[in-house]
């Protein structure tokens, strides 16, 4: 087979498209969407939603299967792992599960490093809608158990919001 099902693939895409398009109607999931679009713009390839909107119509059976194999053998995994059995023996399950794929096969167990930035940005959409939405964006330089972490958990829960990491 040079692709996966092309029923499948129409009923996916109707899918995707109706859902975003129902991101873009929620005010409080597009205005969070949005946030991120912008904090992660100088990220390559970080997909907005009207990009995907745009380019969804141009997947086709043997796209996604070209894509989906490209994924499975060059994407970078992250696992997370809590127990008593060592790194070099989770390394090595994950070889014998994903090997079989191609791509580089190796695993590297690093731990994140923070970054700051400083610039400020605001950005105003005008939507027709009943109830305007604030969000705002904080990039702290804070990793899970460096300097500050517990501070920034602290303010993500007085702020009420979720965390993100683009880096």
């Amino acid at each position: 087979s040079d692709g996966f099902p092309t029923d499948v693939v129409e009923s996916e895409r109707g899918f995707v498209k109706d859902s975003l398009e129902a991101e873009i109607n929620n005010t409080r999931v597009y205005a969070a969407t949005r946030l991120k679009e912008i904090m992660c713009r100088e990220r390559e390839n970080f997909p907005t939603l009207k990009y995907l909107l745009k380019e969804i119509d141009s997947v086709t059976p043997a796209s996604l299967m070209t894509h989906y194999a490209s994924l499975i053998s060059s994407s970078p995994m992250s696992v997370f792992y809590i127990g008593a059995e060592s790194s070099d023996s989770i390394a090595n399950k994950l070889r014998l599960a994903f090997c079989d794929f191609g791509g580089a096969c190796t695993f590297a167990f690093s731990a994140l490093k923070p970054s700051k930035r400083t610039e400020f940005s605001f950005v105003s959409e005008d939507m027709p809608v009943n109830q305007g939405k604030l969000s705002m964006g904080f990039r702290t330089g804070t990793c899970l158990g460096v300097g500050d972490y517990p501070a920034a958990i602290m303010l993500n829960e007085i702020l009420g919001a979720e965390s993100l990491d683009c880096e």
